[in-house]
């Protein structure tokens, strides 16, 4: 699209920190997902994020909006990451297993007239999965927001998770917003046509605008039993941390 943004090649970085290993009484396999609305003090996230029940048993983690701090905060928790810097923040996996084969999954890019963004997926192998992290586009409409999402919809024993910005507006020059066709439900829908789960439909919402609760954040398994799923609110962020729990005979070997 003409003005669009591009997307720029900073190079990715990685950094290994874990050394694999799981608490004998936490058999699922956890992955969290969390914008993170560009914090960039250290201290703070920590403090926020061990206060989440699952701090300590949490598998991977999907951060958006994530800034230069995540080699440090990935050295802290003791996990391995990958983050693929944007231009104002970046995309990171962290797990407590290797990651391998990261990838920058090229998206759609739209012109939303001011803080337009380059948008990217963000994929890497762990253990047999194939984990990956996105953060959509605000401003756009709802068949954009589909079209935006649809190259993640490929593969076997998937995770796709991150914030989708499924706000349920309709957007006027993508500036003007008014009440609109249901995002939510048709990402959802979408993903579960394609042989994903939707475990967080009745979890509640992630985000608040105007008081108005939204839902913007989903993981989507494929291939994989989702057996507990749930929200955490992070004092740091303006959205909520989604986190879901899988069966470990469905997904490590």
């Amino acid at each position: 699209m003409i003005g669009a943004p591009k997307c720029s090649d900073l190079p990715m970085q990685h950094g290994n920190y874990a050394n694999g290993a799981r608490t004998a009484e936490h058999k699922d396999l956890t992955v969290v997902s969390l914008n993170m609305a560009k914090e960039k003090v250290h201290d703070k996230i920590l403090r926020d994020l061990r206060k989440t029940p699952f701090f300590e048993t949490a598998d991977i983690w999907l951060f958006q909006e994530a800034m230069k701090t995540i080699p440090e905060i990935a050295r802290t928790m003791g996990l391995n990451y990958v983050y693929a810097p944007t231009e104002d923040s970046g995309l990171a996996i962290l797990s407590r297993y290797p990651i391998g084969n990261p990838e920058r999954i090229p998206l759609s890019q739209h012109n939303v007239i001011f803080r337009s963004r380059c948008r990217i997926a963000l994929s890497a192998k762990i253990q047999s999965l194939e984990v990956v992290n996105v953060h959509l586009d605000n401003r756009i409409g709802k068949q954009q927001r589909l079209d935006q999402a649809s190259p993640l919809l490929n593969g076997e024993r998937v995770i796709v998770g991150g914030d989708f910005n499924t706000a349920n507006i309709r957007w006027i020059m993508h500036l003007l917003p008014v009440p609109g066709p249901n995002h939510s439900g048709a990402l959802r829908d979408m993903f579960v046509a394609h042989g994903f789960e939707s475990p967080l439909d009745q979890a509640g919402s992630t985000f608040k605008l105007l008081h108005l609760p939204l839902h913007l954040d989903w993981i989507f398994p494929k291939d994989l039993k989702a057996v507990a799923a749930g929200v955490e609110k992070i004092d740091f962020s303006d959205h909520n941390a989604v986190w879901v729990a899988l069966n470990p005979a469905e997904t490590i070997h």
